[in-house]
């Protein structure tokens, strides 16, 4: 391969979440591969086209593991009779659970040792932490997965999604069981730094034994730029949440809605509720994180104003 020639290697299209994994797989392995490598990432579809502009050494030929990738050749493809029954962490590549429809049902999913042991190498992209799950006969505790797939980024960028540590943000989520935007809103605001690249979609799967919970996919543009929005404005942003985070574990989850509900709606209005529910909850359990609370009123009213 000489420097500077294109090329194209396309995902094998197992739906969004697996395909994902295989991405980062492959990115992962050119990594390894190459001291230096360029090019970007677009999500079409549910596949991923991964376009190599530029490596270094340019001698070195592609590893042979992802080869078959390589100029939108589908080497697996979505269901075949062949091959063997996924065992990965993640719904619906585990045992022999398969969306189908609304449904989870109980059916064979094979995909090739390849497809797998690439997509093994991508679940060092990923988050999991546990979940209570509480109701009125007795309380569950699931494995909750988080997998962000972007829509597009720069090749060198997605070496940051490791060093975001997502395993890490996650556990200041402790087990709240948070409804998804929230979940969003959360975790955007722990992390270390901004995503990377353009528009990232999440995904979420939960599961005991054997699953028993459905997957959630959404956008979190807005959540994420309102998030870095108010940070700038409010640099003790992150702090405050993990106040709030432990408000929730204790019961009291309405100032983190009200303050999601700003996020999804910039509005005025909105903003002066959750400033009064915020400063409501955290006077009496939290008064430090409103030394400067002034400046969060400040920040949201930006925010409202964008």
């Amino acid at each position: 391969m000489s420097e500077g020639k294109n090329y194209v290697l396309i995902t094998p299209g197992h739906e969004l979440v697996l395909d994902t994994l295989i991405m980062y797989g492959v990115t992962d392995e050119l990594f390894r591969t190459y001291a230096w490598v360029d090019g970007n990432i677009t999500l079409q579809g549910e596949r991923f086209a991964i376009h190599i502009t530029n490596i270094r050494p340019s001698d070195v030929p592609l590893p042979e593991e992802i080869k078959e990738m390589k100029d939108s050749h589908i080497f697996c493809g979505k269901r075949t009779g062949s091959g063997k029954t996924a065992r990965l962490e993640i719904s619906p590549t585990r045992g022999k659970f398969e969306r189908v429809g609304p449904k989870w049902q109980q059916k064979q999913y094979k995909i090739c040792d390849l497809c797998e042991s690439i997509a093994k190498k991508g679940e060092a992209y990923i988050g999991k932490r546990e979940v209570i799950v509480k109701s009125r006969e007795k309380k569950n505790t699931l494995d909750e997965y988080w997998v962000l797939s972007p829509v597009e980024i720069q090749i060198p960028l997605i070496l940051s999604i490791k060093g975001l540590k997502i395993f890490e943000c996650l556990r200041t989520l402790k087990k709240v069981n948070f409804p998804h935007m929230l979940s969003f809103l959360t975790f955007l605001s722990v992390l270390p730094s901004p995503l990377p690249g353009n528009s990232w979609l999440f995904s979420i799967y939960r599961k005991k034994r054997r699953l028993e919970s459905a997957y959630i996919g959404s956008r979190a543009d807005n959540i994420h730029r309102f998030v870095w929005t108010v940070r700038r404005e409010y640099p003790q942003f992150s702090r405050l949440i993990k106040a709030l985070v432990e408000l929730a574990e204790e019961g009291n989850l309405d100032p983190l809605i009200k303050l999601t509900d700003v996020a999804m709606t910039p509005s005025l209005s909105l903003a002066y509720i959750a400033i009064r529910k915020l400063r409501s909850a955290l006077e009496d359990t939290y008064p430090s994180e409103l030394r400067e609370f002034n400046r969060l009123g400040k920040a949201l009213m930006k925010w409202c104003q964008v």
